[in-house]
């Protein structure tokens, strides 16, 4: 019997982002900031995670900007007085006006999922 060859390959960016990408800890950035933006995350656990606010797709990028400008917005002007309400129809027109997004003013939410 004939020992099989194994052929070693070098994966490429695309491939490698494939196959380490989805882990359940993939990011560490998905907090109440993310949730109060409006973007909903799906940790996925075999594939890339999922960043959504309302129906609309967005990237991990732009999930990243989102929270970190809605972090300063927040701070800046509405958690010392934890005025909620101002700041959900300030950050909806922010999103409106920068993004482009129709936001409903609803939280983000979490899921996990398997792919």
């Amino acid at each position: 019997m004939m020992n099989p060859v194994c052929e070693i390959k070098e994966l490429n960016l695309d491939e490698l982002n494939e196959a380490a990408g989805g882990h359940p800890f993939e990011e560490a950035f998905a907090d109440d900031n993310l949730y109060r933006a409006g973007v909903s995350f799906r940790n996925t656990i075999f594939g890339s995670d999922e960043f959504y606010v309302n129906s609309t797709r967005i990237s991990k990028e732009t999930a990243r900007t989102l929270r970190s400008e809605s972090k300063k917005l927040w701070n800046s002007k509405y958690a010392a007085s934890a005025d909620l309400v101002g700041y959900l129809r300030e950050w909806k027109q922010v999103l409106a006006n920068n993004y482009g997004l129709t936001w409903d003013g609803t939280l983000g939410t979490y899921k996990a999922q398997a792919w």
